[in-house]
This record gives C-alpha cells, sequence and structure tokens, in this order.
C-alpha cells in the first residue's frame, strides 16, 4: 500500500494492514493503490503524501483520466 519516502528508496514506515506503526506529522510516505490480473499484468500508481496535524498534504497526483 506505500511506503516511507527518505535517504533510501523504500524505508519505514511500511503501510500496510500488518504494519503497527503510528504516522507523525512531518512523515513523508507514498500511497500506491493498484490493480492486477492474472492472465494480464497490473499497474501501480504512486503518489507521495506528507502526514500533517489535521489530515495530510498530496505533493504529486495523477489527474483522473475518464
Amino acid at each position: 500500500m506505500g511506503h516511507g519516502v527518505g535517504i533510501e528508496i523504500h524505508e519505514d514506515p511500511h503501510l500496510s494492514p500488518k504494519s503497527e506503526t503510528i504516522l507523525e506529522k512531518g512523515m513523508v510516505v507514498t500511497v500506491e493503490p493498484g490493480i492486477y490480473f492474472s492472465d494480464w499484468g497490473g499497474i501501480r500508481l504512486e503518489n507521495l503524501v506528507v502526514v500533517q496535524k489535521e489530515g495530510n498534504k498530496i505533493l504529486d497526483s495523477l489527474p483522473l483520466l475518464l
């Protein structure tokens, strides 16, 4: 689902249902929704998000193309 962003490409906190990490103000994480098909492959979108005291701030986003 996502991971922390910093010096390493993938670092803590790891965002997953198994993670027990509590996100804190100032952390930068990725949010990576994806869809996969067994006979084709898949795609994952990656957005950068800054955790704020109230809510969050999306640093980049992909516009929806309908």
